[in-house]
């Protein structure tokens, strides 16, 4: 009888792995839907997906206190470290950074880039009606909607422009592991700032400034996707502004694929949707040109001079991009 018992008992386990193994549980459905990597799988237009990849991109793109992507470091893929040159000693690297981006996050870009631009130009329409010149709400505007990022891409715009400066690759990629600011850098983010101040002031108007903010902000964002498509920066999961691996192929903790073709075209959809239907058709689509051409000949210049693009190389890019594209809704309105 015993024998019998425990052949039944047996029997009835088997039963239960199998019928568990066939319906999957709820962890192990929460663990694949939170994966970094499921590009082609059925809910990726669904909402819990669409809100995991805003979350993830706003934890990349702003120092809100969101905490980390969902599901951590046991969510990022797993990538090999590289060992850093010997011009960027693993000591240089900034004490912060964002957590690693997975692949899909990058469609929702555009999206968080349009929430950044509507927030700065909420203060500079509060700065306005507070009677202060066109000019000084611009520069609070600025200065807001790079506090919302805790100046990342500032600093890469100015680690960029002193890494430029140097003759040699060797030279310039050592520069762009140094955590300073030369004269070249503070010079290039001076003008930076009074240009994109500057292109403000003279749209003026409130709810045309907060078009164009808006528009600039989401579609410069979005533009980082495309650079990545290309497979332009090995470390796209790290800090535009961690420029301590820009010489070497890695140094994040877990450095995505670059995305897929068609989160690629899902971003470039959402930017070109904020750049047009905000500031209006004929100002966006002007945006639009002048935001691909600073976009492609300040790619091209990173390629030449560095050799790659880089972290620091994707920061300074959105940057120019944006100021490009407010100077050209000033032009335009």
């Amino acid at each position: 009888m015993a024998t019998r018992g425990a052949r039944i008992g047996a029997s009835r386990q088997l039963s239960y792995k199998s019928r568990a193994n066939a319906s999957p549980c709820g962890p192990c459905r929460l663990n694949r839907a939170m994966d970094d990597t499921p590009e082609t799988g059925s809910d990726r237009y669904g909402p819990a997906a669409w809100g995991a990849d805003l979350r993830r991109a706003a934890v990349w793109l702003t120092c809100l206190p969101l905490g980390t992507p969902a599901a951590g470091a046991e969510e990022a893929r797993e990538t090999p470290k590289s060992e850093l040159p010997e011009s960027a000693p693993p000591e240089s690297a900034p004490p912060t950074s964002a957590p690693p981006t997975p692949v899909r996050a990058f469609r929702a870009f555009p999206l968080v880039g349009a929430a950044l631009g509507l927030a700065a130009g909420a203060v500079y329409a509060l700065a306005d009606g507070f009677g202060l010149a066109p000019l000084a709400a611009g520069l609070i505007a600025v200065a807001f909607l790079a506090a919302l990022g805790c100046a990342r891409f500032e600093r890469a715009l100015a680690a960029v422009a002193d890494g430029l400066g140097e003759a040699g690759v060797a030279a310039r990629i050592q520069r762009l592991a140094a955590d300073r600011l030369g004269a070249a850098g503070g010079l290039v983010l001076i003008l930076s700032v009074a240009l994109r101040a500057g292109a403000l002031a003279a749209i003026a108007a409130p709810g045309a400034a907060a078009g164009a903010l808006l528009g600039a902000a989401a579609a410069s964002r979005g533009g980082i996707a495309l650079l990545l498509y290309r497979g332009d920066s090995a470390s796209a999961g790290a800090a535009p502004d961690d420029t301590a691996g820009d010489g070497a192929d890695a140094d994040p903790a877990a450095a995505p694929d670059r995305p897929s073709a068609e989160t690629v075209t899902l971003a470039a959809i959402l930017s070109a949707l904020f750049a047009l239907m905000f500031p209006g058709l004929v100002p966006g689509l002007l945006a639009l040109v002048v935001g691909l051409a600073v976009l492609a000949a300040f790619a091209g210049l990173l390629r030449r001079r560095l050799g790659r693009i880089g972290r620091a190389g994707l920061g300074a890019v959105q940057q120019a991009v944006e100021t490009a594209m407010l100077l050209a809704y000033a032009a335009a309105l």
